[in-house]
């Protein structure tokens, strides 16, 4: 559903779903800690890439808003536990 939300621009519910989804995991005691962080990771670098995409619908300027997706981007491929990383690369460079 995130993606869905994230695609359709539907803010509500797109963060209504990440902060359900952050509570169920940091309440999860028996998913292994890679995959707890893995997805952590997904709903935060998710946020990041939701505001940045809000901020280009409002013409802010060009080139602060590519610089921090730029940055989004390095953090995504430093990251060691990530999940769905292919899919948050592409909405990277689909914002660039």
């Amino acid at each position: 559903m995130l993606k869905v939300y994230f695609d359709q621009g539907e803010a509500d519910a797109f963060y209504s779903h990440v902060h359900t989804f952050q509570t169920w995991l940091r309440r999860n005691k028996t998913l292994p800690l890679y995959q707890r962080e893995g997805h952590l990771h997904l709903t935060q670098f998710s946020q990041q890439l939701f505001q940045q995409k809000m901020e280009v619908k409002s013409i802010q300027s060009e080139e602060m808003t590519r610089k921090t997706l730029e940055e989004i981007q390095l953090k995504i491929k430093d990251t060691q536990h990530l999940s769905q990383r292919g899919w948050l690369e592409e909405k990277v460079k689909g914002l660039i």
